[in-house]
């Protein structure tokens, strides 16, 4: 591991950064000192005082970590407490953790302070009964004027029995950190007339005169936030000077630590022998009285300053103690050290590599392993995942000739799929046959691709079924200028002197559908985009920057959306809209969000606290009283989250990962006050496919889902479990069109509980018949997708016999009218109804104004404030926060995330949402209480009503159409129209459990009190088949297609094939089961902080091709992380604004440094921090000069302050934060 020790002058911010060849590894270690002693019960200190009740010992037979536990016995009667007195600071943030279990008592850790006399007592959420050691945390904000002795510890009462608590610690700040094994790693805690501080020992055989300890005030400039004293060690020619604490702690060999801490010092530079150092050391003892090394950190020599070291630690033989030593070993001078550190952990990862430097495998902080094998040209022809036996085999042919090519031939999956590539004579990509290597099925799935004489551009590909699509390139220019679809509609591309794109457009009869774009001439940047209506009509968008090339305003016509402003940092202040709404952020020197204040509010609602490592660890929510908690385990990952309503417990979830494959494992779920207990296990095959979720409620089983795939990959059943019920679903897919053999991904048939459904498909892939065996509904669509009829024969709307609609659009993607017609799959007869759309916006042309007659007012921003029915109420700018009507009031709350979470009504009262990140896993409402447990794909799969469980059954498309019992008898049933307009809702518990349940339409929330679908960002309204408001600007050209600059159309007008679940972008709802989707939405629920993006900073994401080279930026607030850059294998290739967007999330600015000279090709991004110094440096091979050009183009396009130097060697960019 490589470590980064930032110079640190008073006031500064400060970071420690250790980063890998391996992707994803970040450290950034605040010191976080243990305010308690003996705060692991090892030595039995006396400081710990005892109450009267109960009885207390130290237990050597359990412990979280070391040899002993505190163990108390309480025989229910009376409360048993273990605790210890600390003082603190009034006014400042603290937070006291600890690993507990019980066996019966309610245990749970305690904080007690004093104001004016009158005790105030906080208490952590008790741990579950009958678990191991649980780590709990409690934190508060000492009074102002509370006195500053207090005490914490250890209370168990109610039931008798046996309580355990170990491993506590009292730190600043409202988040817990990890454990540092160290005791007064500060040094604030010493003894008068003693040589070191409390809990240290120096050297044996160095003087005493060498050893002492100062004032933290007294040293050269100590950072401000190090506390307690400083350790002081001189150097002594020819001594080793140093000082230790042994941890009693035993494990085995391979166990990883991680040690760190401050030292300011002016050391020798390291002697080749390593006798002369300045550096950490950690040993192990086994049984016997010899100390092994373990490993060391070093710190920079000749520094003067106070740094920052931290490294990994890893144990090479069994022991039963660690020895963790400063030393000044035969060095001049003299050292300061403070805030030490030992984790039993390692954050980092360990490579090893074969003799050509190749990656072997690796050691994750999580403990897990994984394997690789190369041939001799360096061709990775083995992979082996980490817990798995497995591996995957790859091969780049047979002889030497083949094998330099590096060409991979074929792979094949630790469950025999195959996949097979051909290449052109240029080394192109020319075909892709995925099969079954076992030969068990003869079945296979092929696509091609046609490249140019020269090899340079593609000009076809055509898919598994058959269906081609091909593509013109400007030679000259690299530049794609057509496309051509697989229904034979060709979209045009246009772009100016810098190939950026001005206009693409489609022409479809005499019509022209077009979205055009502009720059500023000087700076480059994006300041209009706009498509039409009609021929003579558009809609159009502008941007405005200020003099650094921050987004400013975004206007529609003359219309101001949105106004940013910036902090003099760079970092965005607040966000106006146009309709009087506003978000504005608070930050701390890091340039993490601490406060987000809405709508002119005098004080922030919410506020976030990170943790030492950076990570995003309590939230305050002021409106709604709640607080979130989130930890994270040793490796990183968030592990529990905790909220509380005021001090009660509203949720809590934990989640436990595969020791060997790092896999999710078990999720445990605690709701509402009543800490009702729910749990969902996950298993996994050969390939960490997600194939089975076990669910329970406390001990009682609560069903179980599961799938399993054919040997081409694709979902070949799946099913729920109910009682002793097992209900299955199973698909089948069409034949391909790559010849006798070929298959086809789509799915022909799906046969569901009680049912089955049978699928067409156009060129395009669009759904064009749905078969249930009973009736059959018909779709068209036009050339750019949007559907234009629907023969639907369980649509009344025109008579029993069914209906047929149809559909007529403006040039940008509006509906015009809506025509309902006596079903026929035929020339249809007389309309028997017909509702127009009225769009008399002069500015905003895609702004609905009137529905069938009927007025729609709009407020500044495009959200609705009144529609002959409703009159609705706006927050937050964008935010929907009621609807009322004669009759009926509906309104709504949102967290922090601007999900909602409760739903106030007239009719139905309040119904309280309990979440899991962004999804629903509990309803709590006065009539019904109803609890979900979710699926591999992250939908909802079965649902606990009345004591009772429930599964779900889904259509292709993700459509909840029925709910089944235990015996497979559906109790509901649904039917929607092409647009998700509930049609019927049938079954015995129609009026109950399928009025209760929310999940409908593409499985979105669907409110029956207003008629509309909650898609977490916005409101759908089927009956409209629109969105109730705009979308964020942000996401104008979202779904990359020529609609999707209208931000109020839902899904480009395909509400058949497509689906919107977070109401900023559609995709594809029938293709198919992602495996990691839950897993993914777990993970990324617990740790995720979220804040409004400024409109515009997507914006050009979708100009350039898809970049498709992996590589990884360094930067100081976020690390090391993935993203995509393009690939450089032609000389037209571009760098995605995307990418740029990327970097700019995570850094205040770059540079950019290009060479082209003699050793040219490279590319290096340089991460700068406020003082101009390197932080980071990422560089890539560069194949021509042309991209060098593009890159400046790009930049200076998308927002750079460039300064650029023709002196044919090199130039220089400074890329700022766009934030």
């Amino acid at each position: 591991m490589i470590f980064e020790t930032g110079n640190v002058s008073n006031g500064s911010s400060t970071f420690c950064r250790g980063f890998h060849r391996s992707p994803g590894l970040f450290i950034s270690i605040f010191p976080f000192p243990n305010y308690l002693r003996d705060s692991s019960f090892e030595e039995n200190s006396p400081l710990w005082l005892r109450t009267a009740n109960g009885t207390f010992s130290r237990d050597m037979s359990t412990s979280q970590w070391g040899t002993v536990s505190q163990k108390i016995t309480t025989d229910g009667s009376n409360s048993s407490l273990v605790y210890q007195n600390v003082t603190l600071t009034p006014g400042c943030s603290y937070t006291l953790s600890g690993y507990l279990k019980s066996d019966a008592p309610k245990t749970r850790l305690r904080v007690r302070y004093t104001v004016d006399g009158t005790h105030t007592y906080l208490y952590s959420q008790p741990v579950a009964v009958g678990a191991g050691f649980q780590r709990v945390s409690v934190s508060f904000t000492l009074p102002e004027n509370a006195n500053p002795g207090m005490n914490c510890g250890i209370h168990a009462t109610g039931t008798a029995g046996d309580a355990w608590g170990d491993c506590l610690q009292l730190e600043d700040g409202l988040t817990c950190n990890h454990y540092n094994l160290l005791t007064n790693s500060d040094f604030r805690y010493t003894t008068s007339g003693a040589l070191l501080p409390d809990g240290w020992v120096k050297t044996s055989g160095s003087g005493d005169s060498w050893y002492g300890w100062e004032a933290l005030s007294a040293t050269d400039t100590p950072p401000d936030f190090l506390t307690g004293n400083a350790l002081r060690i001189d150097g002594q020619y020819g001594e080793d000077n140093g000082a230790y604490q042994v941890v009693s702690i035993s494990g085995s060999a391979g166990d990883c630590f991680t040690a760190g801490g401050w030292c300011s010092s002016f050391a020798k530079e390291d002697d080749p022998e390593g006798s002369v150092l300045c550096r950490i050391v950690v040993e192990t003892r086994n049984s016997g009285t010899d100390w092994h090394t373990a490993g060391s950190v070093l710190w920079n020599h000749e520094e003067g300053n106070w740094q920052y070291a931290s490294g990994p630690i890893v144990a090479k033989y069994d022991y039963v103690a660690v020895r963790f030593r400063v030393q000044m070993n035969r060095q001049m001078n003299h050292a300061h050290f403070n805030s030490l550190c030992l984790y039993r952990e390692q954050f980092g990862t360990e490579l090893t590599y074969d003799a050509k430097g190749n990656p072997t495998g690796a050691k994750a902080t999580s403990g897990l392993r994984d394997a690789s094998v190369y041939d001799a040209f360096n061709n990775l022809t083995s992979y082996t995942a980490p817990g798995r036996t497995a591996a995957t085999t790859c091969s780049y042919g047979t002889t030497d000739a083949e094998q330099k090519k590096h060409l991979l031939l074929h792979s094949i999956s630790p469950l025999g799929t195959k996949t097979a590539n051909t290449y052109t004579s240029h080394g192109n990509p020319a075909s892709a046959t995925v099969s079954d290597n076992t030969g068990s099925t003869t079945a296979f799935l092929k696509t091609t691709t046609t490249w140019d004489a020269a090899g340079n551009y593609v000009t076809a590909q055509k898919d598994a079924r058959g269906k081609t699509t091909t593509t013109v390139t400007d030679a000259n220019r690299g530049t794609v200028t057509g496309v051509t679809q697989p229904n034979g509609q060709q979209i045009s591309y246009t772009y100016d002197a810098l190939r950026r794109p001005t206009k693409v457009s489609a022409t479809v009869g005499s019509n022209e559908y077009r979205n055009e774009y502009t720059y500023d001439s000087a700076k480059g940047w994006l300041t209009g985009v706009k498509h039409n209506t009609a021929a003579d009509k558009e809609v159009a968008y502008s941007f405005t920057y200020d003099a650094l090339g921050r987004p400013k305003t975004v206007k529609v016509d003359d219309q101001t959306l949105s106004t940013n402003t910036y902090n003099t940092n760079g970092t965005l202040k607040k966000t106006a809209y146009g309709n009087g709404g506003s978000v504005a952020y608070t930050y701390d020197g890091f340039g993490r969000v601490t406060g987000v204040t809405v709508d002119g509010e005098t004080s922030p609602r919410y506020t976030y606290a990170y943790n030492a490592a950076g990570q995003a660890a309590h939230m305050k929510d002021a409106a709604l009283g709640r607080s979130e908690f989130t930890e994270y385990d040793l490796a990183g990952r968030p592990c529990r989250k905790t909220v509380l309503q005021g001090t009660a417990h509203h949720y809590s979830s934990e989640l436990s990962y595969h020791t060997a494959t790092g896999n999710l494992s078990k999720l445990q779920e605690y709701t509402t006050s009543g800490r009702y207990a729910y749990s969902t296990a996950f298993s996994y095959d050969a390939e960490n496919r997600l194939t089975g979720l076990t669910y329970k409620h406390g001990t009682a089983a609560s069903g179980s889902t599961g799938c399993a795939y054919d040997k081409l990959g694709r979902l070949a059943s799946s099913y729920v479990k109910l009682g002793n019920n097992t209900h299955t679903s199973s698909y089948s897919y069409g034949t391909g069109g790559q010849g006798t053999g070929s298959v086809s991904p789509l799915v022909k048939t799906l046969s569901v509980p009680g049912g089955s459904y049978t699928y067409a498909y156009s060129n395009m892939g669009n759904m064009t018949s749905v078969n249930d065996g009973t009736k059959i509904v018909s779709y068209q669509y036009d050339k750019l997708g949007q559907l234009t009829r629907a023969n639907d024969p369980w649509d009344t709307t025109a008579g029993s016999d069914g209906t047929t609609w149809i559909y007529a659009y403006d040039l940008g993607g509006n509906l015009t009218s809506r025509k309902a017609y006596a079903y026929t799959t035929d020339t249809v007869g007389t309309a028997v109804q017909t509702i127009p759309y009225t769009y008399g916006d002069s500015n905003w042309k895609d702004k609905l104004t009137a529905y069938n007659g009927t007025a729609i007012s709009y407020d500044a921003i495009g959200n609705p404030l009144t529609d002959g029915t409703w009159t609705y109420t706006w927050q937050r700018g964008r935010q929907l926060g009621q609807m009322s009507k004669t009759g009926e009031t509906a309104a709504f709350t949102y967290n922090a995330e601007g999900i909602r979470v409760k739903k106030v009504c007239t009719t139905t009262g309040t119904t309280q949402y309990t979440l899991r990140g962004k999804d629903i896993v509990r309803i709590d409402n006065p009539d019904f209480k109803l609890h979900f447990f979710y699926d591999a794909q992250n939908r909802p799969a079965v649902v606990r009503y009345a004591d009772a469980l429930y599964g779900y059954v889904y259509n292709l498309q993700g459509d909840v159409v029925a709910l089944i019992d235990s015996a497979g008898t559906r109790v509901v049933q649904y039917r929607y129209d092409a647009w998700g307009k509930p049609l019927s809702k049938t079954g015995s518990m129609a009026n109950t459990l399928g009025t209760y349940n929310p999940f409908r339409y593409r499985h979105y929330v669907y409110d029956e009190e207003t008629g509309v679908y909650y898609l977490r960002s916005r409101y759908y309204n089927p009956v409209w088949g629109r969105f109730l408001n705009a979308d964020d600007v942000a996401y104008l050209n979202a779904d990359g297609d020529l609609l999707s600059c209208n931000l109020f159309a839902y899904c480009g007008n395909n509400a058949v094939s497509r689906g919107d679940p977070s109401g900023n972008w559609s995709e594809t709802h029938f293709t198919g089961l992602s495996h990691d989707e839950l897993s993914d939405a777990i993970t990324i629920s617990l740790s995720q902080v979220e804040y409004e993006e400024h409109p515009i900073l997507q914006l050009g994401a979708r100009f350039v091709p898809k970049a498709s080279k992996p590589a990884d930026i360094v930067d100081s607030a976020m690390g090391i992380w993935d993203i995509t850059v393009p690939s450089y294998a032609d000389e037209h290739s571009e760098l995605s604004f995307e990418t740029l967007r990327l970097m700019s999330y995570k850094a205040d600015s770059y540079s950019v440094y290009i060479s082209y000279g003699m050793y040219g090709n490279q590319i290096k991004l340089l991460a700068i921090d406020e003082n101009g110094k390197e932080k980071g440096v990422f560089a890539m091979e560069v194949v021509h000069t042309i991209i060098i050009d593009t890159l400046y183009n790009t930049l200076i396009s998308n927002g750079a302050n460039v300064s650029y130097s023709n002196n044919n060697a090199d130039w220089e960019v400074n890329y700022l934060d766009l934030k």
